[in-house]
């Protein structure tokens, strides 16, 4: 209940002041995002209420049009790999991660994209959050000079990612 409250307050303090801006971050390399086990990192898993920031899970839910409770599978937004993620890894990832891209890892693949959350959480992220320290700075990913996903994609891959990465 605390973090419904604390979640509530970040929303309508970052409505009321416009915020939500955040700088993005050189990315000059092609590493493929190896680092961690598949765990989420420092957030709490499962899924929440919407909004844009929320420190106490490292993310939100933002971007799905959702205005209640947690709906099991895929938290309150009901996200998975087959009905967001893969489409988002497919228009965003994979002309660097597949195998005729530059990067090594295989983002087609749900097994090897899960085997990368931490990083890809983090590196995601629109703006700092929870569980981040040490990793990879927000705006890194996607990488290059191809599409680029808006805030909302990123929270809602950020919340899929904290909702234990459903199938």
């Amino acid at each position: 209940m605390t973090q419904l409250v604390l979640l509530i307050s970040l929303v309508a303090c970052e409505k009321s002041t416009g915020s939500g801006d955040s700088a993005s971050a050189e990315a000059g390399s092609t590493d493929d995002g190896a680092t961690g086990g598949g765990a989420t990192g420092g957030g709490a898993t499962g899924g929440g209420t919407t909004g844009d920031t929320d420190d106490a899970t490292g993310g939100a839910t933002g971007g799905s049009g959702d205005t209640g409770g947690d709906t099991g599978a895929g938290g309150a937004s009901g996200d998975t790999w087959t009905s967001f993620a893969e489409a988002f890894f497919s228009d965003y990832c994979v002309s660097c991660h597949s195998p005729d891209g530059q990067a090594s890892a295989d983002f087609r693949d749900y097994d090897v994209v899960t085997q990368r959350l931490d990083a890809i959480r983090c590196g995601t992220a629109p703006e700092s959050i929870d569980g981040c320290a040490g990793s990879y700075p927000p705006n890194t990913f996607p990488a290059g000079s191809g599409p680029m996903p808006t805030d909302e994609e990123r929270w809602a891959l950020v919340a899929w990612i904290d909702a234990g990465a459903p199938y």
